[in-house]
């Protein structure tokens, strides 16, 4: 038989009013059991249901990769070669043993999969740490470009996504095919959906060319009282980690969306907008700096990584001793 009624179960436990932020929703040891289980039945799946099943269990997973963009810096280099990357890692940082036997059942149902079982198979691939085989590789790649006209604005955000956390190499001709399908749907993008895209591409430093970046900039502008914190400035590290300044309009609207935000700012995510600042030269406003002022007041040492003290101190020292536009 199928596995419809062992998927459709995983479902309804992240169903909502079955949530509680991934914090122990179900046992770990459990999970072991249905990925185990997975793994032996999974040529009784159907696409949908492999798809389905996966996206479950990496949703349940207690500690999935986070789908928050870590970055790191070595601030060795020079400002102008800062990398940055997810912390979870890149390819081959793992493979989980019961998901091989779902990557070769999913190749022999390849050519049934629809838009939404790509994106929801590779992203739980990623979210569970597991670099699929070779043969995979070029069997996913190939249906997911050819079905790619067809795939929602979710589906293009967490395909991107997958391919540069798990620093797939099909990245190079996966991300230019979701840049030309994401051009015609950019006004149905959330702004998650948008900094998933940009991280990707920073991640992947794959470049789509100024046109791309214009019209993303103008969708997020459309946007920008939507975002939250760690998304606005995610949305901004990307933009610059391709070297790309964000107009004067959208600046001005960034940082009043900065200044009015509810939600609080992190260490994180203070440290990384002003590394955005001192990287291309930009002076930040009174009220970025107000705010910020106010957030870090009442913090606690603890609040700050050691790499955000590193990160904010140097582009501290970048923003006093450098000349800088407005």
């Amino acid at each position: 038989g199928g596995g419809g009624g062992w998927g459709g179960g995983l479902v309804r436990l992240v169903a909502p009013g079955a949530e509680s932020k991934n914090e122990g929703l179900v046992p770990a040891s459990l999970l072991e059991v249905f990925t185990e289980e997975f793994g032996r039945r999974a040529k009784d799946f159907d696409p949908r249901e492999m798809a389905i099943a996966a996206w479950a269990l990496a949703t349940l997973k207690v500690n999935p990769q986070p789908d928050r963009f870590d970055t790191r810096f070595d601030m060795s280099k020079r400002s102008g070669d800062d990398d940055a990357g997810d912390e979870g890692g890149g390819g081959g940082r793992g493979r989980v043993p019961a998901l091989v036997a779902v990557e070769e059942a999913a190749v022999s149902c390849i050519h049934l999969f629809k838009p939404q079982d790509f994106s929801n198979l590779i992203w739980a691939f990623a979210k569970l740490g597991h670099t699929p085989g070779a043969a995979f590789q070029v069997e996913f790649e190939e249906a997911a470009i050819a079905r790619m006209p067809d795939f929602s604005t979710q589906s293009l955000a967490n395909t991107a996504y997958a391919y540069a956390a798990l620093n797939l190499p099909g990245a190079r001709n996966v991300l230019p095919f979701v840049s030309v399908h994401l051009s015609e749907r950019l006004t149905e993008f959330s702004p998650q959906e948008l900094v998933m895209l940009l991280w990707a591409y920073s991640h992947c430093k794959f470049d789509p060319g100024p046109e791309v970046m214009g019209s993303i900039e103008a969708a997020a502008l459309s946007l920008v009282d939507l975002f939250q914190p760690d998304e606005l400035t995610h949305y901004l590290w990307a933009g610059a980690i391709l070297r790309y300044r964000p107009t004067a309009a959208f600046l001005a609207a960034a940082e009043g969306r900065i200044a009015d935000c509810p939600a609080k700012f992190d260490a994180h995510a203070v440290s990384l907008t002003l590394w955005v600042y001192a990287t291309l030269g930009l002076a930040p406003g009174d009220a970025v700096l107000e705010r910020f002022t106010d957030e870090l007041e009442g913090m606690l040492s603890s609040d700050f990584r050691p790499q955000d003290l590193t990160l904010g101190f140097w582009s501290a020292a970048v923003l006093v001793t450098q000349p800088r536009e407005r």
